[in-house]
């Protein structure tokens, strides 16, 4: 759970934490500076998703690594399968990123149906689904692929 914490939630969270921090303390300057969607709304997540997936590449490459060296060479059952969403999550969540840079999203004045704000929103809403494919691989490659290195180091 701390694992997960610390390298999943907390780095999707703090910018959104902070600005309601501003906003209970009565920072001064505009409102709208101040809504918690200004922190997302643009396809930032996809800059947390890049870092979870090239972590996962680390972590990735050193199982590998160690494996080879340390088990006859016999590599983890299903490795070949973690190098594919690893690579589409990583080239989806700089894609988006970038975009949401290049063209901001303005906010909403008023409140919209929910259709209309997952449309109005669509950078935020794929940013959302990168940030989750990244952090759902990050976590195989962290659960299921290395503890057995973990093991294997102990053994030597």
């Amino acid at each position: 759970m701390g694992w997960f914490l610390v390298t999943i939630v907390v780095p999707v969270m703090a910018p959104i934490f902070g600005v309601l921090f501003l906003r209970a303390v009565r920072f001064p300057g505009p409102t709208e500076a101040l809504d918690p969607m200004v922190t997302v709304k643009d396809g930032q997540l996809g800059w947390v998703a890049t870092a979870a997936c090239s972590a996962a590449i680390f972590e990735f490459i050193e199982t590998i690594d160690i494996y080879a060296n340390s088990n006859n060479g016999n590599l983890p059952k299903g490795w070949y399968l973690v190098m594919a969403p690893i690579v589409v999550s990583i080239i989806g969540s700089v894609l988006v990123a970038v975009f949401g840079a290049i063209y901001p999203t303005p906010l909403l004045d008023k409140p919209v149906d929910l259709r209309s704000w997952l449309r109005h929103y669509k950078v935020f809403v794929n940013s959302t689904v990168w940030i989750l494919s990244s952090s759902l691989t990050f976590a195989y490659v962290h659960f299921e692929l290395l503890p057995p290195v973990v093991t294997l180091r102990r053994l030597q």
